[in-house]
């Protein structure tokens, strides 16, 4: 589960959560992500089968994004 003593943003709380509709709400308004924060988020998604969250993510992703894991942690 997420850490409670650590703190989130809204995006990763929304993709921590599983909650597609809430990423693609905060992306749609401003959420901003760099290519290592959309990468560390996506490899969570993927690792929890969050599918739809992937799926949301990828229509986010930066420009050069690879949806390759290795080598990424996810803390949360």
């Amino acid at each position: 589960g997420i850490l409670a003593a650590e703190s989130l943003t809204p995006l990763e709380a929304a993709v921590g959560a599983r909650r597609a509709e809430m990423v693609e709400l905060l992306m749609l308004h401003g959420a901003k992500v760099d290519l290592a924060g959309w990468r560390r988020l996506n490899c969570f998604a993927q690792k929890t089968g969050a599918t739809d969250v992937v799926t949301t993510l990828d229509h986010f992703a930066p420009a050069t994004a690879r949806a390759s894991c290795e080598g990424i942690s996810t803390p949360f």
